[in-house]
């Protein structure tokens, strides 16, 4: 069971099999792998914050960051 900050957002992994098939690392959705939604995640938190923060969506962001610590992508500094 995950924690209460690290849940699983399920638009969140969507985005990331999508930008993992628009990378090109996988040519359908039932070849993506935990290993490439991993990387995607990790892609969408570094594009968000490139961004301006005037321009950042700061909600869509902590749902990828719960997200990858969900998935085990990401560890807490407590862990």
């Amino acid at each position: 069971m995950t924690a209460e900050g690290n849940v699983v957002h399920d638009y969140i992994i969507r985005e990331a099999i999508e930008r993992a098939i628009q990378e090109g690392w996988a040519a359908t959705e039932s070849e993506v792998n935990d290993d490439m939604i991993c990387q995607a995640l990790k892609l969408m938190e570094q594009d968000i914050k490139k961004q301006p923060k005037r321009f950042r969506e700061p909600k869509k962001l902590k749902h990828i960051i719960s997200t990858r610590k969900g998935l085990g992508c990401k560890h807490s500094r407590h862990s």
